[in-house]
C-alpha cells in the first residue's frame, strides 16, 4: 500500500497548528490574569491608600494652620509631618518659635504652597494610572475589555483633583525636594528652640530626622516589600496590633504605615542607638497613650480627665508637653 504523505503532511500540520493554538491561547489566560493583577493592585491597595494618606494629610495641615499659623503648617507639611498629635508633642501649646528663621527657611526651600505639591503628588498617581491604562491597551486588550477585567465595569477617569474623594496616606515618608541653594537653612532647633541633649530622635534637627526616616524606609522596603505584588508583607503580631487599633485611628493611618511606624521605634532606632523620645516615667507613657486614643475618638471630655488625674498625682504636664 502506498503511503500518503500528504495525508502525513496534513497531519503533522493540524497538530502542530493545534499546539500553537493551545500555547497562544495559554499565553493570552497569563496575559489576562498579569492585567487583571497589576490593575487590581492598583485600583484595590495604591490608589485607596494614597487617597488615605492624602486626607490625613489635608486634615492635618488644616489643624496645625489653626492652632500654629500657616508658616507652621507649612514647615511640617514640606518635613513629612503628618501626625498632627506627635507635632503637638513637639511644639506643646505655645508659640515659642523664631519667626525669621521660619520664614527664612520657608523662602529658602521655595517648595510652593500645600495646593501646589498635593497637586504634583496627584499627577504623579494619574501617571501611574495612565501608565498602566496605556500598557494594558498596547498588549492586544480594548479599554472596555480591561475595565471588565478589573471589575470597573463604565468607571470614568478621574482627573487628579477629585481623586480624594475615595477613601483616602501616607506608606511612608516622601523626602522633601533637595535644597538648591547656598544658603544653609536654619535647622529645627534653631527655629523651634529645642536642643539635642542626646540620641533621641525628636530632639534631633530637621536634616537628621529626615535622613534617618529615609534611611529606615530603604530597609522597611527592601526587607517587607513583595516584589511580585508590590504590597508590604506585614507580620501576624503587627497585624494584630493594627486590628486593636480604634476604627477611629485606622481612618489615619494604613497598615503599611502602621507597620513601618513599628519597625522605625521599635527595630532602626534601637539598633541604630537611638531612642524615639526621652524615657518617661510609666505613668506618663500610659496616659499619652490613653491620651491619643482618646484625641482619635474626639472625646476632649476624657483628655482632661486623664491630664487631671498627672496633676494630682504631682506631674507638671508642661513638662511633657501634655
Amino acid at each position: 500500500m502506498a503511503i500518503d504523505f500528504g495525508r502525513m503532511a496534513r497531519g503533522i500540520a493540524t497538530g502542530y497548528l493545534s499546539a500553537k493554538i493551545a500555547n497562544t491561547e495559554a499565553n493570552d489566560r497569563l496575559k489576562e490574569d498579569i492585567i487583571r493583577q497589576t490593575g487590581q493592585n492598583f485600583y484595590n491597595n495604591t490608589l485607596p491608600e494614597f487617597q488615605k494618606r492624602e486626607r490625613n494629610r489635608e486634615n492635618t495641615y488644616n489643624k496645625v494652620k489653626s492652632r500654629y499659623g500657616v508658616d507652621i503648617a507649612e514647615y511640617m507639611d514640606q518635613n513629612e509631618f503628618t501626625d498632627y498629635n506627635e507635632i503637638v508633642d513637639m511644639l506643646s501649646a505655645n508659640n515659642n518659635f523664631n519667626e525669621t528663621k521660619l520664614k527664612a527657611y520657608l523662602e529658602g526651600t521655595q517648595a510652593g504652597t500645600f495646593g501646589e505639591r498635593a497637586e504634583k503628588r496627584f499627577q504623579s498617581v494619574a501617571d501611574q494610572e495612565n501608565f498602566i491604562m496605556n500598557n494594558m491597551t498596547k498588549s492586544g486588550f480594548g479599554a472596555m475589555t480591561i475595565k471588565n477585567q478589573l471589575g470597573l465595569g463604565e468607571r470614568k477617569e478621574q482627573p487628579a483633583e477629585t481623586m480624594t474623594t475615595g477613601e483616602t496616606q501616607t506608606v511612608a515618608p516622601v523626602p522633601p525636594e533637595e535644597d538648591t541653594t547656598t544658603t544653609k537653612l536654619p535647622s529645627f532647633e534653631e527655629i523651634f528652640g529645642t536642643t539635642s541633649e542626646d540620641r533621641t530622635f525628636k530632639s534631633l534637627d530637621r536634616e537628621d530626622k529626615v535622613a534617618l526616616r529615609n534611611r529606615a524606609l530603604s530597609e522597611f522596603t527592601a526587607i517587607f516589600k513583595d516584589e511580585l505584588t508590590g504590597d508590604i508583607k506585614v507580620a501576624p503580631a503587627v497585624q494584630d496590633a493594627y486590628n486593636r487599633l480604634p476604627e477611629s485611628q485606622k481612618k489615619s493611618i494604613t497598615l503599611g504605615e502602621f507597620a513601618f511606624d513599628n519597625y522605625f521605634k521599635n527595630k532602626f532606632l534601637p539598633d541604630n542607638n537611638y531612642t524615639f523620645e526621652k524615657t518617661l516615667p510609666s505613668d506618663i507613657v500610659e496616659a499619652k497613650q490613653l491620651i491619643n486614643q482618646f484625641r482619635a475618638e474626639g472625646d476632649d471630655e476624657k483628655v482632661k480627665i486623664v491630664k487631671q488625674r498627672l496633676i494630682d498625682a504631682g506631674y507638671d504636664i508642661r513638662d511633657y508637653n501634655l
